[in-house]
């Protein structure tokens, strides 16, 4: 309960923060569903992340989530190499 007030007002103190510092950004963005989804796509992933980190800390240590980061590194680049064809 108390993870979901903290997170809840992380949200909004950040979101405050980004309508006052980059209001004439905001602004000028034709927002349409192709343009927000992005955003709401990275502010989830986002929040899994840190949501996520520390449980995986508690239960396994630093040295498996860092293990687990340079995993995902090889998996961006083997998808990048296969899926879109670029070159590594």
């Amino acid at each position: 309960m108390i993870l979901r007030i903290c997170l809840h007002q992380c949200i909004f103190f950040k979101l405050c923060l980004k309508s006052i510092l980059e209001r004439n950004e905001l602004k000028s963005i034709h927002w349409s569903a192709e343009a927000a989804l992005p955003f709401v796509g990275f502010a989830e992933a986002m929040l899994m992340f840190y949501s996520l980190v520390p449980v995986l800390l508690k239960i396994n240590g630093s040295t498996i989530l860092n293990l687990s980061l340079l995993t995902l590194d090889m998996w961006a680049v083997l998808i990048r190499i296969f899926a879109y064809h670029e070159k590594g």
